[in-house]
């Protein structure tokens, strides 16, 4: 394999580009339409794309919310929280220090999809990570 890059499937990549821009830091570039849709926007990490958005169309519409959680390390984790909650995010799990080291939380969205900000605030193994789950 060479490279994964996750699409999001949005009713609408103009109503939530906006979100992405101001909560994640990226620029979204709506790259391809096709009868007034756009079908493909790649999301920019400075140069990189490192997801893609397309709104979706019958069939391709998510039913419900979306089972997939997209984490996300960042080095301020609270900080990118309060910009998704100033933004029309909801809470799923508060962000809090975690017992397995990760200071994290998930929120859904406008779009209905899952992340999770976290920042590694101390290393464990796996053995003490497993051990903290109990």
């Amino acid at each position: 394999m060479k490279k994964l890059i996750p699409r999001l499937v949005v009713a609408d990549v103009g109503a939530i580009q906006g979100f992405y821009e101001a909560v994640l830091g990226v620029r979204v570039d709506p790259a391809f339409t096709q009868a007034g849709r756009v079908v493909h926007a790649d999301v920019f990490h400075g140069d990189e794309a490192v997801f893609s958005l397309g709104e979706a169309v019958g069939a391709d519409a998510p039913e419900g919310p979306t089972p997939v959680v997209m984490e996300l390390e960042t080095d301020d984790p609270d900080a990118l929280w309060a910009r998704a909650m100033a933004h029309g995010a909801t809470v799923l799990h508060p962000l809090a220090d975690q017992p397995y080291g990760h200071r994290a939380g998930r929120f859904r969205d406008p779009a209905g999809h899952q992340w999770m900000p976290y920042k590694v605030i101390r290393e464990m193994s796996r053995e003490e990570i497993q051990a903290s789950l109990q």
